[in-house]
């Protein structure tokens, strides 16, 4: 069975996901290098990480054509303290999340992101919490 060609538009569509992969991973670098230069400034501060969460979500929003909608959000902002829990379907989630931060939002994650260049440091930084799981 022969297979056929691929056509102009596939192979746009692939190098259109590609590229948008590459942007990604690009934005994703700049944003723990600029946050990271913050935390001299701010070491602990909880705030710092809702900032970046903004500040990634910004680019990761404009680069992958998404937008993310809170339904009854101040019912969520009424209700602190409180703790938010997220299943981690896919690396979707992470952006997301990104974009709802409440203020001084802290996060728990397994001590191997401490080994993510940046952002490992940045995410102690600024008072998350690493655990040995």
């Amino acid at each position: 069975m022969v297979s056929a060609a691929p056509t102009p538009c596939q192979i746009a569509l692939v190098f259109k996901y590609f590229a948008r992969f590459a942007l990604l991973g690009v934005w994703f670098l700049l944003s723990c290098v600029v946050a990271v230069t913050w935390l001299p400034f701010r070491w602990k501060d909880p705030n710092l990480g809702v900032a970046y969460a903004r500040f990634l979500y910004w680019g990761v929003r404009r680069i992958l054509n998404i937008d993310v909608r809170l339904e009854n959000g101040q019912a969520v902002l009424q209700t602190q303290p409180c703790i938010y829990v997220c299943n981690h379907q896919s690396n979707m989630d992470v952006f997301t999340i990104c974009s709802l931060f409440p203020k001084r939002t802290v996060l728990i994650a397994k001590k191997e992101i401490r080994r993510i260049p940046f952002f490992g440091l940045f995410f102690e930084g600024v008072g998350n919490i690493v655990i040995d799981r």
